[in-house]
Formats: C-alpha cells, structure tokens, sequence
C-alpha cells in the first residue's frame, strides 16, 4: 500500500488494485491524491459498567495523538521547490485530551495538548476527511482501532497501513520491534521523546516517509 500511494515499482495486477481503490492520482505525479491520517492512543482510563447483565470494563476518557500527511503538500513542495525551514512541518500534529483534563507537564512536542469532548472529536474527524480519500496510519493498529471504535470515532478510510506491519518488506525484521527500534534504523532523531500519543504519531508518519524511502532504493 506504501507503494501504492507513492506510485513506484508497482506490478500490473498492484496498478489495477490502486486503480480501483484510489482512483485520483495528483497532477503531474505518481503519487496517489490521499490524506493520511495517523492515530495512537495512550492513557485509557476504565470504569466497570454494567451491560447486558455482565460487569464489563469500558472506557471512560483516553489521550490521542493524530498526525496528519497530505500528499497535495508533498507534491506541491516538489513540484515548486519550496524551502521550508524544517520539512517536518508538513506533518500536521494534534494531541487531545478526550473527556479528560491537560497534563500538568506537557511532554507534546509539537503544540498544546487540547482538552475535547468526544462529539467535538468527531466533528474534528469529519472535518479531516471530508471531501478527501483517507488512509488510516498506526504502529500496531489494532489497540488504538478498539479505542477509536468504542468511541465511534471513524476516520471513513479505505484501508489501514499497520507500521509494524509493514516495516517487514523495507527493514527484512521476521517481528515487529518498537517503533524506537525502527526509528534508529532509519536514523530519525527524536531524543527519547516517545511514549507520548502525539509525538508518538508525528514519528509514526516520519517512520512511513521513511520506509518508502528504504524501500525505493532497496529495489
């Protein structure tokens, strides 16, 4: 899929697949018109609540890092060499606090942690996707997708790339290791910022510009 966003060493039956699930491609590019939206989330705070006649425990408030790539910007600072003092600014990053309060020390690299209800996220959400093909990013998806599902919070994507899943074609590892692994053998710099959703988030998509990289020339 990585490729495919990208539109390089594609074989004829990826072109048809790409072809039919997404179908714009940017003008003067081979790069697919798709908004990528990155998600990780962390601090999930339970309560039991009873459902059906069991105790279950569901969620109550959670934290949420969201990165978002364009592929309009990538090509637009391509196509007209624009300087940007740090090109990491194409990655716009959020971090939100849902139905809980800012943390007393803020680790957010990339902003100030916003405070939000669960329907204003939504509408955050809806506001990204609109009018745009979206493809969902995460490194080990399927933590962060059950929280985002609970909350029915949709980002309306065609698919999802799993980083850790992905990492295997471009980095040849048999398991998936920590994003901080990945990030060392890409040689991204982040200085121990992890571990918080929306640092987590921007690295992620450093990560996925990363692999496509590797793996262009790799082949």
């Amino acid at each position: 899929m990585i490729r495919m966003v990208f539109g390089y060493y594609l074989t004829q039956s990826s072109k048809k697949d790409m072809e039919s699930r997404l179908q714009t491609r940017l003008r003067g590019s081979n790069m697919r018109d798709v908004r990528l939206i990155c998600v990780d989330t962390d601090k999930a705070r339970r309560l039991p609540q009873e459902l059906e006649g069991e105790w279950k425990m569901r969620i109550k408030s959670f934290h949420l890092g969201v990165a978002i790539l364009d592929t309009r910007d990538l090509r637009d600072v391509i196509q007209n060499r624009f300087k940007l003092d740090n090109l990491s600014d194409l990655i716009r990053t959020y971090q939100f606090a849902v139905q809980d309060s800012v943390p007393g020390v803020e680790r957010f690299c990339f902003g100030d942690t916003e405070a939000i209800s669960v329907e204003n996220l939504r509408r955050r959400f809806v506001e990204w996707r609109e009018g745009r093909y979206v493809i969902g990013v995460a490194y080990s998806a399927p933590g962060d997708l059950a929280v985002l599902k609970e909350f029915k919070i949709s980002l309306n994507e065609i698919c999802w790339i799993d980083l850790a899943q992905a990492q295997y074609i471009p980095l040849q590892n048999a398991t998936a290791p920590s994003l901080a692994v990945v990030m060392n053998r890409l040689r991204i710099r982040y200085a121990g910022k992890l571990h918080v959703p929306g640092n987590d988030t921007h690295f992620a998509m450093r990560v996925f510009l990363g692999m496509a990289v590797l793996d262009f020339w790799c082949e």
